[in-house]
């Protein structure tokens, strides 16, 4: 079976909570978010974390899926029950659903499921929103938004240009004027300076694609960076502390005529946070 089809199996499985079956569809040692387990060490870290966050389903919004590899990329959206308490003691809360993303890249090795790496958009999951927008569906790929570029060179320089900070100069060669970010249609100007922002909030900040994962008949790139570097100043709702930092962010692109124009992103801000509160 394809990665696509497998991830599918994989979401139907956890929805329908079938532990037994779901182990089946994994390799007999897998890794969960860099961490080296059992396929039935992974079961029980899962199960433990959907009942700590009440978890009542998983639903695909977008996936992306190179063909001619084992990985597959997506942005799911968790529908979880809404635990918290009301302010007043006696009242007992209301039972409702809240929504957040959750972005996961899985790799396949002979056929079963052996990397698993997944960031939760922690703020917006703090936020307990009853709904989440829904992100931008694929362009319109037809003979007016030609031409095609190749993916994994068009990307390697894009990040590249981040690494450079040529950004002011050159940025324009990989964007649309304007860019739908996280649902925000920003002017380019202000989506280089969110990039900008974090090079002189953490002093040495490297961008290193850990994954990168393409649809090239869709134009539409799935990837894990890697952040590291020391953060000088505030940054993220937390205060420098001397002490280096790493994390990760997933992110998908859509291309347009051969350039970004859609965006949709989560960062492991609670690993950053995590870091420097310690």
């Amino acid at each position: 079976m394809g990665a696509g089809i497998e991830f599918h199996r994989y979401l139907d499985l956890l929805n329908e909570r079938k532990w037994l079956e779901l182990r089946l569809v994994l390799s007999n040692t897998l890794s969960y978010n860099d961490a080296y387990m059992s396929a039935g060490q992974y079961l029980l870290q899962l199960q433990d974390e959907v009942e700590a966050s009440a978890i009542a389903s998983w639903r695909l919004e977008i996936l992306v899926h190179d063909r001619h590899s084992s990985q597959v990329g997506a942005r799911i959206i968790v529908s979880a029950h809404d635990t918290e308490k009301t302010e007043e003691a006696s009242t007992a809360p209301k039972e409702r659903l809240i929504e957040y993303p959750q972005h996961t890249i899985l790799v396949l090795e002979d056929g079963k499921i052996s990397e698993i790496r997944t960031i939760t958009d922690i703020d917006m999951k703090n936020q307990r929103l009853a709904h989440v927008d829904p992100s931008p569906q694929p362009l319109d790929q037809g003979p007016g938004h030609l031409p095609h570029v190749d993916l994994t060179q068009f990307y390697t320089a894009y990040i590249r240009c981040i690494n450079d900070q040529t950004m002011k100069t050159e940025l324009h060669k990989y964007c649309h004027p304007h860019v739908m970010w996280c649902s925000r249609r920003l002017p380019l100007d202000e989506y280089r300076k969110l990039m900008e922002d974090s090079f002189e909030a953490i002093s040495g900040l490297t961008f290193r694609v850990r994954d990168l994962i393409v649809d090239e008949e869709r134009q539409q790139v799935c990837t894990r960076i890697e952040f590291t570097g020391t953060p000088v100043r505030s940054y993220a709702g937390v205060e420098p502390n001397g002490r280096s930092v790493r994390f990760a962010e997933h992110a998908i692109y859509w291309l347009d005529r051969g350039k970004i124009a859609r965006v949709v992103t989560a960062i492991d801000w609670q690993s950053y946070r995590k870091q420097l509160n310690s």
